[in-house]
C-alpha cells in the first residue's frame, strides 16, 4: 500500500497519500473506532472538515482566528499553518494533522506536513517561534464545553486560620 505506509524516522505517524478513505478504513479498524464516529474521522483524514458532524469533536491551533461554529480553538500567533485535532471519544484519542511548512517539534521530532499522529498524555509541540502546545492546554481546551466531564467543586465551610504572631489570616 503505497498511501499508507508508517514513517520510520517519526514516532507515532502515518503518511496520508493517495487514497485517504482507504486510509482511514484501515485506521479505523485497527483502532476500534465506532462506526458512529467513522464519518467524522473519515472526514478528518480527507480534510474535508465540513463533513464532520460532531464539530465539538474538533480543534484548531493556528493564527488565524477564523474558526467553524462549535470547533474549539487554540491561538499560536506565530504559527504558519494549521494542526487540526480529532477527539475520538469511542477509543479516547487525540489524533491530528499539521498542514504547513513550518518547522515544528513533536516530543523531539519534526513534524511532517500530512501525517497522522496521536498526542498522548506526555505530548508536546512547538518551535523556537511557536508557544509549545501541551497536553494540559489541549484538554482544557476541548472539555471547555464538553459536558460528560464531571465537574469537581471543593467547598470550604467554617474555616478559620491566623499566620503565626500575627493577626492575618482567614476569619469567619
Amino acid at each position: 500500500m503505497q498511501f499508507l505506509k508508517f514513517s520510520g524516522n517519526v514516532q507515532n505517524s502515518l503518511f496520508l497519500e493517495n487514497d485517504e478513505n482507504v486510509a482511514a478504513k484501515i485506521i479505523a479498524e485497527r483502532f476500534n473506532i465506532s462506526d458512529d464516529e467513522y464519518i467524522d474521522f473519515a472526514a478528518f483524514m480527507s480534510d474535508t472538515l465540513y463533513k464532520v458532524e460532531n464539530k465539538s469533536h474538533l480543534l484548531f491551533i493556528s493564527s488565524n482566528k477564523l474558526v467553524p461554529k462549535g470547533v474549539h480553538f487554540i491561538e499560536r500567533k506565530n504559527l504558519h499553518g494549521k494542526i487540526t485535532f480529532l477527539y475520538v471519544r469511542s477509543v479516547g484519542l487525540y489524533l491530528f494533522l499539521y498542514n504547513g511548512e513550518q518547522e515544528l517539534w513533536f516530543n523531539g521530532n519534526i513534524l511532517l506536513n500530512r501525517h497522522l499522529y496521536i498526542f498522548t498524555h506526555d505530548s508536546v509541540i512547538g518551535s523556537e517561534n511557536v508557544p509549545k502546545i501541551y497536553y494540559s492546554e489541549l484538554i482544557g481546551a476541548f472539555s471547555s464545553a464538553r459536558d460528560d466531564v464531571e465537574r469537581i467543586v471543593l467547598e470550604a465551610k467554617e474555616v478559620e486560620f491566623n499566620f503565626r504572631n500575627s493577626t492575618n489570616g482567614i476569619h469567619h
